[in-house]
């Protein structure tokens, strides 16, 4: 079994933004079946969800980027509260056209759920990175559909058993997988 690629949750610039876009409008144009509409408001969302500065109370715009690729095989939506108590919140992850008819296929190939899972693991990992740049104790991550809710709930349930990080926990409330640490 080969590798899977490696993928990386990072910020958007305006060319990473075209090549997202042409990239999904190529793919797009090969799937007659799917509303280009419901991808490309994502692609939409992002340019005005860009100010990293801002701090995101409007929610942020990251991409899942393969290695080597300017095109993003992911948008993911963040907000992080800077007002009362400070969170950070992964609300979203949206596939591009190919990894979504894929990920509802009725046998997907071995290759596209590594793929899809290892995305799926870039957008988490990244999220939860991101508390070095928007400091926090609380880290929220919701399953928006039932494929990603039963993903974090499988992460809950192995982290409960495997995690050995003194002050960290993690639950699941509702549809939110959820890691807090204690104040330092």
């Amino acid at each position: 079994m080969s590798e899977a690629p490696l993928f990386t949750l990072k910020k958007f610039d305006t060319a990473h933004i075209d090549a997202t876009r042409k990239e999904w409008e190529r793919q797009l144009a090969a799937r007659p079946e799917l509303m280009p509409s419901e991808f490309l408001k994502h692609i939409e969302w992002i340019g005005s969800h860009m100010d990293y500065s801002d701090g995101g109370d409007d929610g942020l715009a990251y991409g899942v980027f393969h290695k080597g690729h300017s095109g993003a095989v992911a948008v993911v939506d963040v907000v992080y509260s800077r007002n009362g108590t400070k969170w950070l919140k992964m609300l979203g992850v949206n596939l591009s056209p190919d990894l979504f008819t894929a990920l509802t296929a009725e046998n997907p190939s071995e290759q596209n759920m590594t793929d899809i899972l290892s995305i799926y693991g870039e957008a988490i990992t990244g999220t939860i990175k991101l508390t070095g740049i928007h400091p926090t104790n609380t880290v929220k991550l919701y399953g928006r559909t039932g494929t990603l809710l039963a993903f974090l709930k499988g992460i809950a349930a192995y982290l409960r058993e495997n995690l050995d990080v003194p002050g960290v926990t993690v639950s699941v409330e509702g549809n939110w997988l959820v890691f807090r640490s204690k104040k330092k």
